[in-house]
C-alpha cells in the first residue's frame, strides 16, 4: 500500500517532534533539580553558620565569666591580707579555691569550644566551596538549556514544514488514510504506528490475532491493521 509508506514517513516526523517536546519539558526539570541541589547546600551551610555563631557566643560568654572570676580572685587576695580571724580566713580561702576551679573549668571548656569552632569553620569552608560548585553547575545547566531551546525551536520549525508537506501528499492520495492516521496518532499519544514483531505490537507489547497479523502481512486494507489494544497502525519492518 503506497500511501502507508508516506504514513510511515509522517510517523517518523511526528516521532521526532515528540522527542523534541520531551527535551523541552526536560529542560526546566533539569534546572529545577540543580536548583534543589543548590538550595540543599545553602541550607546545610546555614546550619553550620548558626553552629559557628552559637559556638563563638559561648566562647565569648566563658571569656567574660573568666574575667569576672579573675577580678573576684584579685579582690579576695586583697581581703585575705586584712582578715581578723581564722573563720574569715577559711571562708575566703575556700572561695578563692572555688573561683580558681571555676576559672580552670571555664578555660578548659573554652579550649574545647575553640577546637569545635575550628572544625566548624573548616566545614563551613567546604560548604562554601560546594555551593560555589553547585551554583556554577546551575548556570551551566541554564545556559545549556537556553541554547538547546533555540536549537530545538529551529528543528521544530523545520519538522513542522516537512509534516505539512507530507500531510498534503497523503491527503492528495487518500483522504481516509489521513483521517485514520490522525485517530491512531491521538490514541498513540504522538506515535501513530507501531512495529509488529513476533506477533506482538512493539508499543504496547500485546499479542495480536493471526487474522490481524495476516492483514498486516498482506498490507491491503489500512483499517484492518490497527492494534486492537493501543489503536496504532501496525507494520512489519522490511528486514522481517
Amino acid at each position: 500500500m503506497a500511501v502507508f509508506d508516506k504514513l510511515l514517513e509522517l510517523a517518523e516526523i511526528d516521532g521526532k517532534l515528540v522527542t523534541l517536546k520531551r527535551r523541552i519539558e526536560a529542560g526546566p526539570k533539569e534546572v529545577e533539580l540543580q536548583q534543589q541541589h543548590c538550595d540543599a547546600v545553602k541550607a546545610a551551610r546555614s546550619e553550620v553558620q548558626e553552629a559557628c555563631m552559637r559556638c563563638a557566643s559561648q566562647i565569648d560568654m566563658l571569656g567574660l565569666d573568666v574575667k569576672s572570676l579573675e577580678s573576684e580572685t584579685r579582690e579576695l587576695d586583697q581581703k585575705i591580707g586584712i582578715v581578723k580571724n581564722s573563720k574569715e580566713y577559711k571562708i575566703i580561702t575556700e572561695r578563692i579555691k572555688d573561683v580558681k576551679k571555676s576559672i580552670g573549668d571555664n578555660e578548659q571548656r573554652e579550649l574545647e569550644l575553640m577546637d569545635e569552632l575550628d572544625g566548624l569553620k573548616k566545614t563551613l569552608d567546604e560548604k562554601n566551596s560546594q555551593l560555589e560548585t553547585e551554583e556554577f553547575k546551575l548556570e551551566e545547566v541554564k545556559n545549556a538549556n537556553a541554547l538547546d531551546a533555540k536549537e530545538i525551536k529551529a528543528q521544530q520549525i523545520a519538522l513542522v514544514k516537512q509534516r505539512k508537506a507530507k500531510i498534503a501528499e497523503v491527503i492528495a492520495q487518500d483522504q481516509e488514510a489521513m483521517e485514520l492516521y490522525n485517530k491512531a496518532l491521538t490514541r498513540g499519544r504522538g506515535h501513530a504506528v507501531a512495529e509488529l514483531k513476533n506477533s506482538a505490537c512493539q508499543r504496547c507489547y500485546r499479542k495480536v490475532s493471526p487474522s490481524v497479523e495476516n492483514q498486516v502481512i498482506a498490507h491491503t486494507v489500512l483499517d484492518k491493521i490497527v492494534c486492537p489494544s493501543c489503536g496504532r497502525l501496525l507494520y512489519i519492518a522490511q528486514e522481517d
